[in-house]
């Protein structure tokens, strides 16, 4: 399938992002973040993607796919490489001691896959 499952050729994209509980599909305040420190927080919500365009999405808009598979939306990871990161040791961390709840973004997608 090389669409992934999803609209885009990108779409087999993941990140981690700290959320308030188990059953929030959205991000923390940067400021309440206590999972990672600030860098590491938009180094893993970013997947180091760069030259982001802006989308607005309205569900009137008939246009929606394409807006999505704009390259450069990085909403849907679309700028996100291939292999992350770069230097899988960069992937390794140590969490501070904790209870956390975690999510991807992408999880946001609806397509044929189910969350496990």
């Amino acid at each position: 399938n090389p669409t992934n499952g999803g609209v885009w050729r990108s779409s087999d994209r993941h990140n981690i992002i700290q959320t308030k509980g188990g059953g929030d599909n959205y991000p923390v305040p940067l400021d309440e973040i206590t999972m990672f420190n600030e860098e590491k927080a938009e180094f893993f919500a970013m997947l180091e993607q760069t030259n982001c365009g802006v989308y607005y999405y309205n569900k009137n808009d008939g246009d929606r796919t394409t807006t999505q598979n704009q390259r450069n939306n990085c909403a849907q990871l679309n700028m996100a490489p291939n292999r992350f990161p770069k230097d899988p040791a960069d992937g390794m961390v140590r969490f501070r001691e904790g209870h956390y709840y975690y999510t991807s973004t992408r999880n946001n997608n609806f397509s044929n896959r189910s969350h496990k």
